[in-house]
């Protein structure tokens, strides 16, 4: 499996993501659109064809309007059975092209009836931050 496959798997996991918090069905009726601002991804263990494998994605942090998300590919047969093949960060948001900005994390939360605060950042998640905000300069 090659780079460009990982990242494409990951987003139809982060897509099963906002199917089943109810957001995918706020965005359409919007029309807003998921965009991605930044991922980082670091591969452990060679996946090869007709390996099985799951995705597991789950949201770490979010501020005023983007979140970061986990994504792992963990292998589910073979001599690996168990043990993680890549590790991704992802940093992005819901845009609304009408407004010409992201969505507030607030307003999201309220369309789905959440009421959460974000947890606290990890050192990954601010590390992983960090350097996205000095890859913008």
């Amino acid at each position: 499996m090659n780079n460009g496959r990982y990242l494409t798997l990951m987003d139809l996991g982060r897509l099963d993501l906002l199917v089943r918090t109810g957001l995918w069905r706020v965005i359409r009726k919007n029309r807003w659109v998921p965009i991605a601002s930044s991922v980082a991804i670091r591969y452990r263990r060679e996946m090869k064809l007709f390996d099985s494998f799951e995705i597991n994605t789950r949201i770490l942090y979010w501020d005023e309007r983007q979140f970061v998300i986990e994504q792992l590919f963990t292998l589910t047969s073979g001599s690996n059975k168990g043990q993680i093949a890549a590790k991704a960060l992802f940093k992005g948001g819901i845009y609304s092209r009408k407004e010409r900005k992201f969505v507030d994390t607030s307003r999201l939360m309220s369309e789905v009836n959440a009421n959460e605060n974000s947890p606290p950042a990890s050192p990954g998640v601010l590390a992983f931050l960090g350097a996205e905000s000095a890859l913008k300069q």
